[in-house]
């Protein structure tokens, strides 16, 4: 199918709704060169050319990292421990010019540097099932890639790349790695011991700025990712064969494990593009954003939320509907809640039926892994509630996080949240 969009038809395009309403949140007049965040403890954090600040969702409340008068201090990027709430990476600059990787178990109020690079600045951090991982970008050298085995807390050196500049990673739910740079695409399936060339037709000599593996409401396929350049965003759902479907230049590309089919994109020029179907149709939800170049975009699992930061307008989030991300609602109008929520130890799953029907409800946590199934077969007409202790199918406590809940009936689905805190 034909997907290419021109920047004169994104304004006409025909929408299901008006653009996002963008509420202010803070750090107007900061610094801002950064935003990710940390779905498994419901964070968002801004980094800054002095420090960070970070966003705790639950409570609402902001808290100050930066180091005013100490020079470099830019945070780039930033990643978070499953396993240990209060660690938190950071990847920043000295005011030489060298990268480094700070890590910090008290949420920023003290660091220590576990890595300097040779040069260039920390362009990404992220993590799969078993690693750690960094890369830099400079005009100078050969970009530098790293791994961690221990959370962060050592690193050593992955040679295998042959790119001199690398600028963005993405871990798809098999655990293949893929490394972005000026030399297009590369593929790991060994936890990037060894790489494949993914580039195939993207346009040659323009560098990659950001990647995103597109999530899928059931088993992932061979490929399906996104790339951007100055040149657009480009698709590819068979190895190295790109189409472009959109023809202005993109820094920034989200997906979410938790909301199959959903992608986002925010271009030079300050527009926000949403698509809930895969990138087959998309929304240009901008809003009075339009303008704004933005430094980050996120998706956060609380609420559906998502974030924006521009470099010294603020940090503004718009919450989504569950209704608009997901699966329309089922003819069985099976209606499903967690309550309480946020719990421990327990919470009970409720949903209603209007007719007889066969059902499934499944539980994943936040990297789209599927760790129970609570019910599988026949359930008669009416209400029915089922507790969760939170718990795998073996009867392993789980950690603290947000867990997506899907009811399956007449195949259509219906999802929530529930929030674990431990």
């Amino acid at each position: 199918m034909h997907r290419l969009l021109y920047f004169c038809l994104i304004i006409i395009l025909p929408a299901a709704g008006l653009a996002y309403d963008w509420e202010y949140l803070s750090m107007s007049g900061e610094s801002n060169i950064s935003a990710d965040g940390d779905p498994i403890h419901s964070r968002i954090i801004v980094g800054t050319a002095e420090g960070f600040h970070y966003l705790d969702e639950i409570t609402g409340v902001w808290t100050d990292r930066d180091q005013p008068g100490y020079p470099g201090r830019h945070v780039w990027t930033s990643d978070f421990s499953p396993t240990l709430p209060d660690r938190i990476l950071t990847g920043r600059v000295h005011e030489e010019g060298k990268g480094y990787i700070e890590l910090s178990d008290d949420l920023g109020v003290t660091g220590t540097t576990v890595y300097e690079f040779i040069s260039g600045r920390v362009t990404d951090l992220t993590h799969d099932d078993l690693y750690h991982y960094a890369c830099t970008y400079w005009n100078y050298f050969a970009g530098e890639m790293l791994r961690s085995a221990d959370d962060g807390e050592t690193w050593e050196p992955l040679e295998a790349h042959w790119q001199d500049c690398l600028t963005a990673m993405a871990v798809s739910p098999r655990q293949e790695l893929f490394l972005a740079g000026n030399a297009g695409v590369l593929r790991s399936n060994d936890h990037g011991l060894s790489w494949k060339d993914f580039t195939g037709n993207l346009p040659v000599g323009d560098m990659v700025l950001c990647l995103a593996v597109q999530y899928h409401d059931g088993p992932w396929p061979d490929i399906d990712l996104w790339a951007g350049n100055d040149n657009g965003v480009f698709h590819c759902t068979e190895a190295g064969q790109w189409e472009q479907v959109y023809t202005q230049p993109c820094r920034q590309i989200i997906t979410a494990p938790h909301l199959p089919g959903f992608v986002a994109l925010a271009t030079v020029g300050g527009r926000i593009l949403v698509s809930n179907d895969y990138g087959v149709n998309w929304e240009n939800e901008s809003g009075d954003l339009i303008g704004l170049d933005m430094v980050g975009l996120v998706l956060s699992p609380w609420h559906d939320t998502l974030y924006c930061v521009a470099p010294s307008a603020g940090a503004f989030r718009h919450e989504m509907s569950t209704t608009a991300v997901n699966s329309p609602p089922s003819p069985n109008n099976s209606r499903l809640c967690a309550v309480p929520n946020p719990f421990n130890p327990k919470t009970h799953l409720t949903f209603e039926l209007e007719r007889a029907g066969s059902i499934s409800l499944h539980i994943f946590d936040i990297s789209g892994r599927e760790v129970n199934t609570l019910a599988s077969g026949p359930f008669e007409r009416g209400i029915h509630s089922l507790p969760w202790d939170g718990r795998d199918r073996d009867g392993r406590e789980l950690g603290s996080g947000v867990y997506l809940i899907r009811l399956d009936s007449e195949g259509r689905s219906r999802q929530t949240k529930a929030i674990l805190l431990r």
